[in-house]
């Protein structure tokens, strides 16, 4: 993939650095918008599970439809059948929660296009150069060490990296300067979890990608930047959470 040694520096940026910058933002942009489509399915499969085990355990709710508490719903149904009980009828009142009712509390999905948009653009336009630079530059400082490599990766460059995401992000989503306050609400609350999310699921995969892959840059930003997609997806959760 990499140009002969004879060739200037000029003809080998142009050959290899901006195609592989651009191939590796294409890989994170699309990466960064599958993890959001799949985290948004897995949050309506949470909600939803959540609603359907609140609403079996809530054995108060039938009571409070009987006495009528919610005054502004139709129970004329309920009150036809009180008097037939009245008039000799054993039937009970029935004390089912309307349909209607339950559909308004349940929980509907509604794709977020947009914000599917934005981590994707953060992933085209951020993460996917800092990617490949960041790669390039440990092979320019460590070559074939590949245990150094990751560690000095995990410690210097990823927690700045999560920093800028999500001042990249705030941008992006701002579309002109960002929310200052909303900004550091978020980097407080999210940025020292999702360091150490990173060191969890990227330090094996560097480890791996850097022992099988020593010597080229351009796969193990392409490696590491297909299972960013997991990376993406934990990432959305954080910030749209």
């Amino acid at each position: 993939i990499f140009p002969s040694t004879e060739q200037s520096d000029r003809e080998r940026h142009g050959m290899v650095y901006l195609p592989a910058i651009v191939s590796c933002s294409l890989v994170l942009g699309g990466a960064y918008s599958l993890g959001d489509i799949f985290v948004q399915h897995l949050e309506l499969w949470r909600l939803k599970k959540g609603f359907q085990s609140r609403h079996a355990a809530d054995k108060s709710a039938n009571k409070s439809w009987k006495d009528g508490y919610y005054g502004d719903i139709d129970l004329s149904s309920s009150d036809e059948e009180s008097k037939s009980t009245s008039s000799g009828s054993s039937k009970e009142v029935p004390t089912i929660i309307p349909t209607s009712f339950r559909s308004l509390c349940e929980p509907h999905f509604v794709y977020d296009a947009e914000r599917t948009a934005h981590m994707g653009i953060v992933g085209l336009l951020y993460k996917g150069p800092v990617r490949f630079l960041r790669m390039a530059t440990l092979q320019w400082l460590f070559e074939d060490k590949a245990l150094t490599k990751t560690l000095f990766d995990m410690l210097v460059f990823v927690p700045p990296t999560m920093l800028g995401f999500f001042i990249v992000h705030e941008v992006v989503c701002t579309k002109s300067e960002p929310n200052r306050d909303n900004l550091l609400a978020i980097i407080k609350r999210e940025w020292g979890l999702s360091v150490l999310i990173q060191w969890a699921f990227f330090f094996p995969v560097d480890l791996i990608v850097f022992t099988l892959v020593s010597d080229n840059i351009v796969l193990q930003s392409l490696f590491t930047g297909l299972l960013d997609m997991l990376s993406g997806a934990v990432l959305s959760h954080l910030t749209y959470r």
